[in-house]
């Protein structure tokens, strides 16, 4: 290929690669290369060693939710901490008879972690409910486990059911 024929071409790539890196403003943008970006919707956090322990601690919740698992749920040191069953415990019924009453066992939303603040020994987990509403919940380590504490101080379960629209 003759010398000059390589550069003309060289340089037509450059300018196709030139020209296809840049943009114009569409219909409706006010400044060059302006891109509207829909927001994105909250997607699971996959989380490594201790964190993943945590995010663990809330699918262990979701499923004994959609098990049913009433015993598992109101047994301290299963899924919940000590405090967040003796708070249940302590409203004129028992943890099951509550439970057994609730819309969250009934009608268990899906669970997902979309985000997590961690430190040694506590982990916030913002926790989508369903397809739309979400919840702060706290969840602490307890020796090798973790256990789901309280949802902004309230009992976890009525947290979620209120977040699934009970």
């Amino acid at each position: 290929m003759p010398r000059s024929l390589m550069l003309w071409t060289v340089g037509a790539l450059a300018a196709v690669v030139l020209v296809a890196g840049c943009s114009s403003p569409g219909i409706g943008d006010t400044t060059a290369g302006a891109r509207s970006v829909r927001p994105a919707s909250p997607v699971p956090v996959s989380p490594y060693g201790q964190p993943a322990r945590a995010v663990r601690a809330v699918e262990v919740f979701a499923r004994a939710l959609r098990d049913g698992d009433v015993e598992r749920l109101c047994r301290p040191g299963a899924v919940f901490t000590f405090a967040v069953v003796a708070s249940m415990n302590a409203g004129g019924e028992s943890c099951e008879a509550s439970l057994e009453r609730s819309d969250a066992l009934r009608h268990p939303p899906t669970l997902i972690v979309t985000r997590l603040a961690f430190e040694p020994g506590l982990a916030r987990a913002r926790v989508r409910v369903g397809a739309a509403t979400s919840i702060s919940l706290d969840v602490v380590r307890s020796g090798r486990r973790w256990l789901v504490s309280f949802a902004g101080g309230a009992d976890p379960v009525a947290a979620v059911g209120q977040a699934g629209g009970s």
